[in-house]
């Protein structure tokens, strides 16, 4: 399977980074996004929920946010956030 990285920053540090990412589900403004490899480059605003990160041969990772947006590009995707916590 083709992977990705990831990054989540908030105003206070890196909460969350991986290149060994499979896919990622944020809660966007319109609705829950889904990214794989090669997606499309893409800019959205993000809203207060759970962002879901599957890695490779790893159960997946939660994290609870706040608002926030998503830039992707060339398999690499940054997420900037308010709050950022593990769940």
């Amino acid at each position: 399977m083709k992977l990705f990285k990831v990054s989540v920053f908030s105003p206070l540090k890196k909460a969350f980074e991986s290149d060994s990412v499979t896919s990622l589900v944020v809660p966007s403004y319109e609705g829950k996004l889904g990214i794989l490899a090669n997606h499309a480059e893409i800019i959205c605003k993000l809203v207060e929920g759970e962002i879901k990160v599957d890695l490779e041969g790893q159960k997946s990772t939660f994290l609870k946010i706040n608002n926030g947006i998503l830039y992707c590009k060339n398999n690499c995707v940054t997420v900037l956030v308010k709050q950022a916590a593990y769940v």
